[in-house]
């Protein structure tokens, strides 16, 4: 951060503007200079006007010329969930035949974000791309939308396979914008790995950690780099598991991710406030935190009846077994919810064990 700070003093100075803030016609000048890159203005905008940074850098994007530049625009607009900028860059360079390769990538990346194609249909067209295209950078691109999407549907499970090969392919990269955001997108999905799918605390962790610090991570990985965060501390730390949780809300409104955000505040944080023990309102908390409440404040039955209803509906999820375990008691159901964790919630699994030697 210092060095960013040192970096917009220099700018002030270098432009002679008296005042530290910035607009549109800066971010437009500043566009048309060859002395700040991509990352450094975002990284100088984000540090000046934190609040108002993102408009500005779309102004910044719209008005950028420079080949590298656009590039960075591209990922930019695809990475902070800017979908009316990712849409006006792909019109505006759609007939530039050196940024073909680049067009197609992130019109695929847009129709996705756009709701227009599935994790799988992504896969297949990247794959097809993939074929088609010559260009280093863009291979990349492609290969992290196949990482992000084979994790989603269940085939990538294994962090050491992802680390190796992103190790290889970060090699080819050149210092940009696009280099530190896939730096930031690498470390979220490595921790991601860790957590839910392998169970390894530590490592995720780390990479998660990894997120935060990197700066020009946007802030809808910012939010999910938080909630992973809180679920490593459930086990560890109960003041810095609240923080995280917090966090991850905070940042889910910043990115304005409003079906994010609602299960953060209905769900999650509520399930992190049980296992830490604590006894909260359920205003506005599903059902299954419901539940899981009401084992919290030692109201046994009442779970119990909440359990059976959502039973009876068909919704018993393995933390369902798991707190009807807890609820009877029963080291099967225990064991039953431990072996669902194992697909996708891993980090449960080392909770459920703590609960199954205290019953035997």
């Amino acid at each position: 951060m210092l060095e960013v700070k040192e970096k917009a003093g220099t700018l002030l100075r270098q432009k002679g503007w008296s005042d530290p803030l910035l607009n549109e016609i800066r971010m437009k000048e500043l566009a048309n200079s060859d002395e700040y890159s991509f990352e450094e203005v975002l990284l100088i905008a984000k540090h000046l006007m934190p609040d108002e940074y993102i408009p500005l850098m779309n102004v910044y994007a719209a008005s950028a010329k420079k080949l590298q530049h656009v590039r960075d625009a591209f990922e930019y607009a695809a990475s902070y969930y800017q979908l009316d900028m990712l849409e006006r860059l792909i019109h505006t360079h759609k007939e530039d035949e050196l940024l073909r390769e680049w067009i197609l990538v992130y019109e695929l990346i847009y129709n996705f974000l756009q709701g227009k194609e599935n994790e799988e249909q992504m896969f297949e067209s990247a794959r097809t791309l993939f074929a088609y295209t010559n260009n280093p950078l863009v291979r990349i691109r492609l290969e992290f939308i196949e990482f992000n999407n084979l994790y989603k549907m269940g085939i990538i499970n294994s962090s050491k396979l992802l680390e190796s090969r992103s190790k290889t392919l970060f090699a080819q990269l050149q210092p940009s914008f696009m280099k530190t955001v896939l730096a930031s997108r690498l470390s979220l999905l490595l921790g991601s790995i860790n957590l839910y799918r392998e169970g390894d605390i530590e490592s995720a962790e780390r990479n998660f950690l990894a997120v935060l610090v990197n700066e020009t991570t946007p802030d809808i990985f910012m939010c999910s780099a938080n909630h992973g965060l809180a679920l490593v501390m459930v086990n560890k730390e109960n003041k810095l598991c609240a923080e995280y949780g917090q966090r991850a809300v905070m940042f889910a409104k910043r990115a304005k991710a409003a079906k994010y955000n609602e299960m953060l505040v209905s769900e999650y944080v509520p399930f992190m406030r049980n296992a830490m023990g604590e006894v909260f309102d359920l205003t506005n908390v599903k059902p299954e935190e419901q539940a899981h409440q009401y084992l919290v404040r030692g109201d046994i039955q009442r779970a119990l009846t909440v359990i059976k209803n959502l039973e009876d509906k068909g919704e018993m999820t393995p933390f369902l077994i798991y707190y009807k375990g807890l609820a009877q008691k029963s080291v099967p159901l225990l064991l039953d919810a431990m072996e669902g964790f194992t697909k996708n919630d891993f980090y449960m699994v080392e909770l459920v064990k703590k609960k199954i030697n205290q019953l035997v």
